[in-house]
C-alpha cells in the first residue's frame, strides 16, 4: 500500500504534513493542549488533548469548587433510603425464613 499524506492542524494553529504509510497514522508530538485536526482526503476528523492541564487530569475529589466567581463547597456524603435497599431485601428474606420454619413446623 502506498503512504498518504496526511495534514495535521495543532491548536495553535500550526500545519504540518506528514506521510501516513500503508495509511496508518501515528501521532507523538501531541505537547499543546487543545483540539487537534487531521485531514486526509475527504477524511476530516478532531480530537482533544488535555492531560497535559493537571487541573482537568486530577480526578481526585475536591473539597472547593470554583464555578466563575463563585466557590462550592463540598458536602459529606449522606445516607440516603436507597444505599439501604440491602437491609430491607435482608430482613424480607428473614422474614420469609422465619414464615417457614413455623409453616413446617405446624404441618
Amino acid at each position: 500500500m502506498p503512504s498518504q499524506q496526511v495534514l495535521i492542524r495543532h491548536p495553535d494553529g500550526r500545519s504540518e504534513t506528514v506521510n501516513a504509510p500503508e495509511n496508518l497514522l501515528t501521532l507523538r508530538a501531541t505537547e499543546k493542549i487543545g483540539i487537534y485536526e487531521i485531514r486526509s482526503g475527504d477524511l476530516r476528523t478532531q480530537f482533544a488533548v488535555n492531560l497535559l492541564n493537571a487541573d482537568e487530569s486530577d480526578i481526585a475529589p475536591k473539597q472547593t469548587v470554583t464555578l466563575g466567581a463563585h466557590t462550592v463547597a463540598a458536602q459529606t456524603a449522606k445516607v440516603a433510603w436507597r444505599d439501604l435497599w440491602w437491609l430491607f431485601v435482608l430482613l424480607a428474606l428473614l422474614a420469609l425464613a422465619v414464615e417457614w420454619l413455623i409453616f413446617v413446623k405446624w404441618s
